[in-house]
């Protein structure tokens, strides 16, 4: 899978991987990134409200 890390010593292997699915279950969305952790929540809200004015 995307977010697991194989490599990485201590049990820290998996990312920080958001995603949005739509109810016909696929992905609408998928926010990465270490850093931004606020940020997933905003990206991913945002991206439910764009597929919902785009349907």
């Amino acid at each position: 899978m995307g977010a697991w890390r194989w490599w990485l010593p201590g049990g820290l292997h998996t990312r920080r991987r958001t995603y949005v699915i739509g109810q016909d279950r696929r992905i609408i969305a998928e926010i990465a990134g270490e850093s931004t952790f606020d940020l997933h929540a905003d990206e991913a809200l945002a991206a439910l409200k764009k597929h919902q004015a785009a349907a």
